[in-house]
């Protein structure tokens, strides 16, 4: 084996030295890819429940604002005034049905309990489509001669699977009592 020589041990030494930085910034690259990995979804996960609070919190307040609006403008009409489009920017499609029953109870709505999974027809409407929706009511003023109460329904995925929300409905009901 021959000797090294003073020059040619340092670039020996240079060399390796070389060679194991590369590799701690490989080792550094990696693990902040990893990093990155483990904290998207938990950085999603901790701004999805900021945005269901203020989900919650803007949807009473816009229900209101809305109401207000339509009795001031006269733009709403006795029986049904349909606000599906309006309600799915607080509650859009896909969402998990946990998250949307919390929002609408948060909001101030009474959410009745799921349907149980064998729902029977009734004679007059036989195969329903919304037999499973979940309904929410929310009353909005109750006077001497009229009531109006916003009422939704939320549609599962599929009858009894309540994993995510497939539809929502809903309107303000103008009764004359």
């Amino acid at each position: 084996m021959k000797e090294l020589g003073y020059d040619e041990f340092e670039a020996l030494n240079i060399a390796e030295c070389q060679g194991r930085a590369i590799m701690m910034t490989f080792a550094v690259i990696g693990l902040f890819a990893i990093l990155m990995i483990l904290v998207g979804p938990l950085r999603r996960m901790v701004n999805n429940r900021i945005g269901l609070d203020e989900r919650r919190n803007q949807l009473r307040l816009d229900i209101h604002d809305l109401y207000s609006s339509m009795r001031r403008n006269k733009t709403f009409r006795w029986g049904i005034n349909d606000i599906s489009e309006f309600l799915k920017g607080y509650i859009p499609e896909g969402v998990s049905f946990e998250d949307a029953e919390n929002i609408l109870r948060n909001a101030g709505f009474n959410v009745l309990e799921r349907p149980g999974i064998n729902v029977p027809d009734h004679p007059s409407w036989p195969n329903r489509s919304d037999k499973y929706d979940v309904i929410a009511t929310m009353l909005l003023s109750s006077g001497f001669l009229e009531r109006a109460e916003l009422m939704l329904g939320l549609r599962p995925k599929s009858s009894g699977d309540y994993s995510t929300v497939k539809e929502i409905q809903g309107a303000i009901i103008i009764r004359h009592l």
